[in-house]
């Protein structure tokens, strides 16, 4: 993220998985720009660009145990192996 120019604060997430809530950020002081960058990584980045290991190993799992849907998503899929 700080390679996007963007800040980012470790807070308490509200979801339903303790692992997931501990690894929630905020982003702070974000500008449309920047906003822009880090929507266009989402949509059409490379796995290492923001998708670290240990966060597709997290999303693998709740996918597989059918807590997160990604039938919207099909590059994230792509870039997961699913």
């Amino acid at each position: 993220m700080t390679t996007l120019g963007i800040k980012a604060e470790p807070t308490e997430g509200k979801l339903g998985d303790a692992e997931i809530n501990a690894r929630h950020r905020d982003l702070v002081k974000i500008s449309a720009v920047n906003l822009g960058r880090l929507a266009a990584v989402i949509a059409h980045g490379e796995r290492g660009q923001l998708l670290s290991k240990e966060f597709a190993q997290i999303v693998t799992r709740e996918v597989q145990q059918g807590r997160l849907n990604l039938s919207g998503n099909g590059n994230l899929r792509v870039a997961l192996g699913l």
